[in-house]
């Protein structure tokens, strides 16, 4: 798993860096191009459904992350990962457009992937929720320096507004 994260944080990076900066260097041109037949499209896909329908392939994964909305933090896992966005559960309790940090930590426990995401679906049954959210911005990779950095760094705030958070 730990390259499948690292990977999709050069992917982002690069396309935000694409889309912000007039041109790339020929290297980060390449690599660009390689992520993106990496993460493009699922192969051989002919229904209609939403995942026929999306720019970039899913990754099921289990992988333990926080996502902070309006200084609250909320403890989720990642339950898919493409180069577009995650899914995760359980769901926040925000409306769609909102847009929040999400904090991945590496297998290695040596490094954050930070992202910036914004609600775009959830779904609620058999007392479970999830929610689609697409990567926006650049993304940051922020290094671990002991163990107390990476408490901190993705435990959830003890102020009860938590539990509101997950409502």
């Amino acid at each position: 798993m730990r390259d499948l994260l690292h990977l999709i944080f050069e992917y982002r990076r690069l396309l935000a860096r694409a889309e912000t900066a007039a041109c790339l260097r020929p290297a980060s041109q390449r690599r660009l191009v390689a992520l993106e037949k990496l993460f493009g499209k699922e192969p051989n896909t002919v229904d209609e459904s939403a995942s026929a329908n999306r720019r970039h392939a899913r990754c099921e994964i289990q992988a333990p992350a926080t996502i902070r909305l309006e200084g609250r933090v909320q403890p989720v896992n990642v339950v898919n990962l493409g180069g577009g966005g995650v899914c995760v559960s359980p769901a926040p309790n925000v409306p769609q457009g909102t847009t929040a940090l999400l904090r991945i930590l590496s297998e290695d426990k040596t490094r954050v992937y930070q992202y910036q995401v914004r609600a775009s679906w959830s779904t609620r049954s058999n007392g479970e929720s999830h929610m689609g959210m697409p990567f926006v911005g650049i993304p940051r990779e922020v290094p671990i320096e002991d163990d107390r950095a990476q408490l901190l760094l993705l435990a959830p705030r003890v102020d009860g507004e938590d539990a509101e958070l997950a409502r």
